[in-house]
């Protein structure tokens, strides 16, 4: 039987700011983590990898670096995990311990609220998997990549397997021909009453467009 080792995840743009004005961290919230899991390309693209090699699973040590609710977690154990540790330094730790509970996997999962630079695994013990969701919007912005490195240099075995191990970014030139002429170019004449060739007042602040 052949193991696919490879993950390839297609991500969805969602634009959320990192911390609330009052600097309570999003993470803390099921909210946040309600919109990534609903997000089936990317959760389901994780749910195949998974269960879909359960050869390389079964038994296996696995580290969850950001574990969030833990699902990457509880796919790792349905999969065959001898031992999961997931790991999140954020308040939803508490969560992901509960839905460990409730879904009857404790004796498999272990929730470890901390962050990946400071913790201890028991027994300094190595894992053969590291499973993260760490793609931050555009991959890298506000990424956890800097600490599955850590995690990987601290945790994984010489022939253990990271998931997932390479990324591709893509770009395409576009014509913004429409979005000028409504942002900048509109200043040049405005209704004949207003004209300013002040370059700065038509370019301090960005121009942005999501698109789908």
């Amino acid at each position: 039987m052949m193991i696919r080792t490879t993950l390839t995840v297609t991500l969805k743009m969602v634009f959320i700011l990192s911390a609330s004005p009052n600097g309570r961290n999003l993470h803390d919230s099921a909210d946040i983590h309600a919109i990534m899991i609903q997000d089936k390309v990317r959760t389901s693209t994780y749910a195949r990898f998974i269960l879909g090699n359960s050869i390389l699973f079964t038994d296996a040590v696995v580290l969850d670096v950001g574990c969030g609710t833990g699902i990457l977690s509880l796919f790792a154990a349905k999969a065959g995990a001898k031992r999961v540790f997931s790991v999140d330094a954020s308040k939803i730790a508490e969560k992901a311990e509960k839905i460990v509970e409730a879904n009857g996997l404790s004796d498999v999962i272990t929730v470890v609220r901390g962050k990946v630079e400071d913790i201890q695994l028991p027994e300094d013990v190595k894992v053969d998997i590291i499973i993260s969701e760490w793609m931050g919007y555009a991959l890298l912005y506000e990424s956890m990549l800097d600490s599955v490195l850590v995690a990987r240099d601290r945790f994984l075995k010489p022939d253990g397997v990271m998931a997932p191990s390479d990324c591709r970014m893509m770009f395409s030139l576009c014509d913004a021909t429409e979005i000028y002429k409504d942002r900048i170019g509109f200043w040049d004449d405005v209704y004949g009453a207003l004209t300013t060739s002040d370059s700065s007042f038509k370019t301090s602040d960005a121009c942005t467009q999501v698109l789908t």
